[in-house]
């Protein structure tokens, strides 16, 4: 049997640019690559949190920490990175509208932007253990972009980005094999890379460093004789990002009252960074509240005053009114 044949670097990501401008050109329409699609005129979801940040942030002047938005969840602002609004996407994009003088939507670009390094980073990380066949190359960068766990995210923009996970899948390959990890300098590439990752969404920052977790993991088995500096250099290599994040974001990212502090376990579910709860004050005074649960669409009509629960009611709220007013 004769050997695959060896692909060149520059042929090998020739291919992944080739498949990640076919994944672009078939998946993500030109409206929305734009920024002015259907997506982006009705958003709802998560789609509706990221575009608001990415706007909101963008129509505020510059103040610090510049992370945040003052003009959103008023009197207190609120940090984009708590807004699920892409932070780097984000700051480019104020910089363009400071010259232009209105938001400019760039969250199609980061789409385009993941599929586009999606391919590319598979075989970043397919060379770091060494496969260099054109066969095993194509068929990772065709596979990369229609992963599910991919394809599921689209509409929660920011989480798209898993060509983060797999440019630290490569680099932490590399580090171990060539077993260059025990020089400060080493680890510069970890931190450009960890500082990218928390810029886009914390989540693809935490699954980054556990995946580049193994590089100490491995010198603590190796008992390798600098294994505790090698641990403090990972710790270095996450704090770093940490640090200057919460510097240009500020105390907790701003005023998020809900998702971004509880489920973190950031504030205790007894407190609020509000003052008060709807439901709580109307029960207080009398008022019969009733909802349908979490995440459910839920509308209901007293009179001529109609309320719909959420974000998820925009339909049931919708028939109420055309209902009431065809009465």
């Amino acid at each position: 049997m004769t050997a695959p044949w060896r692909l060149s670097r520059f042929a090998g990501y020739s291919i992944a640019v080739l498949v990640g401008i076919l994944a672009i050109w078939d998946m993500i329409p030109l409206a929305t690559l734009l920024g002015t699609g259907g997506m982006w005129r009705y958003p709802d979801g998560d789609t509706a949190s990221s575009l608001i940040g990415h706007l909101g942030f963008q129509a505020d002047g510059w103040s610090f920490p510049p992370l945040v938005a003052a003009n959103l969840m008023w009197p207190h602002g609120i940090s984009v990175l708590a807004t699920d609004s892409n932070p780097l996407f984000s700051l480019a994009g104020k910089f363009i509208a400071a010259f232009t003088g209105s938001p400019v939507n760039l969250l199609g670009v980061w789409y385009a932007t993941c599929w586009l390094l999606q391919p590319v980073c598979a075989i970043y990380a397919l060379r770091g253990f060494g496969c260099r066949s054109w066969e095993t190359a194509a068929t990772a960068a065709i596979l990369s972009v229609l992963f599910p766990a991919l394809l599921t995210r689209i509409g929660h923009t920011n989480l798209c980005g898993h060509f983060l996970l797999l440019a630290s899948l490569g680099l932490t390959v590399r580090m171990l094999r060539s077993r260059t990890y025990a020089e400060w300098r080493d680890w510069a590439a970890p931190i450009l890379l960890l500082m990218v990752a928390i810029l886009s969404h914390v989540y693809l920052f935490l699954f980054a460093a556990g995946i580049l977790a193994a590089v100490p993991v491995q010198a603590l088995l190796d008992r390798h004789p600098r294994r505790l500096r090698i641990g403090a250099m990972f710790l270095l290599a996450m704090g770093v990002p940490v640090g200057l994040t919460a510097l240009l974001s500020g105390p907790m990212g701003g005023a998020d009252a809900g998702f971004g502090l509880w489920s973190m376990n950031l504030l205790s579910r007894d407190k609020h960074v509000m003052p008060w709860r709807i439901e709580d004050e109307m029960k207080n005074i009398g008022a019969n509240y009733v909802q349908a649960g979490l995440w459910r669409g839920f509308a209901i009509r007293d009179g001529n005053l109609i309320t719909g629960q959420q974000n998820f009611s925009g339909e049931e709220t919708a028939r109420l009114l055309l209902d009431t007013l065809g009465r």
